[in-house]
Formats: structure tokens, sequence, C-alpha cells
């Protein structure tokens, strides 16, 4: 008569299904030295395709397996976008809120300070009184800095 099927339990499957993303080397190895479930699982990190601060569900279809040194690395770089964006979103807050009410948005505060521009202004030659192409000199033929001054 034949035996009859025992339940396979959830870790012992995934664990099977996890094992095939591995190296055939590093399969092989865990197979001849028939490792326990919770070893072959602790191999495994799973990563949000959508960043779960983005909105990204615990769903099976946003969930990515990947070995944990990968991953770090990937959770590393996920870490910085989500800050930033959270960042960026802080910024704007102010600006989202007044067009939303159909108010002007508030001006921004400029980082750079305010300073005064340049204005051409044409110098005299010394031996006439016409003004001197502010674009070349008689000896070189280029272009100087000097035929622009700041005005007060």
């Amino acid at each position: 008569m034949p035996r009859k099927r025992d339940y396979i339990r959830l870790p012992e499957k995934l664990a099977a299904t996890l094992a095939c993303l591995l190296s055939q080397e590093v399969r092989d190895d865990l197979r001849s030295r028939k490792v326990p479930a919770p070893e072959v699982l602790s191999l495994f990190h799973f990563d949000h395709i959508i960043l779960h601060s983005f909105g990204g569900s615990d769903e099976w279809w946003n969930l990515d397996p990947k070995l944990v040194k990968p991953h770090q690395e990937k959770s590393k770089i996920d870490t910085k976008i989500a800050a930033k964006a959270k960042r960026i979103d802080k910024k704007w807050i102010p600006f989202k809120e007044a067009i939303l009410a159909g108010r002007k948005p508030p001006k921004r505060i400029s980082r750079w300070p305010k300073r005064k521009f340049r204005q051409w202004q044409p110098l005299k030659s010394p031996a006439t009184s016409k003004p001197r192409s502010p674009l070349r000199t008689p000896t070189t033929g280029r272009a100087t800095s000097s035929n622009w001054r700041t005005t007060r």
C-alpha cells in the first residue's frame, strides 16, 4: 500500500523556492549538507520594488527576494532617495497649499546675495576723444575685461 503524503510546511516550500535563486554550486552544497529551511531563509531578505515609504505594498507582487548583502546595498541607496523626496515635499508644501487654495504662492527666499550688475561703458583713448572699441584691443585683437566697469 502506498504511503500517504505528508503536508509540506510553508517554510520548507519557501526555502526550496528561494534556493532556486542561488547558484548551482551553492544550492548543491546546501542540499548535500541537508541545511534546515530556516538557515536557507536567513540567506535572503525581501526587497520592496515600489518603496514602502512611497506607498508600496507588502503584497507578493511588490516583493523581490534578494541575498542579504545586495539587499543591504540597495537599501542604503533607497533610504537616501526616500529622504531626499521627503525633503523636497516638505520644501514645496506652502507652494502646493497656496495653489490648491487659489492664492498666489509665497515668494521664495533666494540663498544668493543681492549684487550690483555690471554695465558696459566705453573707454576713451588717451590720444583722441573717440571711444575705443570694447571688443578688440589694438595690440592683441582680443576682448579685454577692463572695458567693463561696475556702475554705482
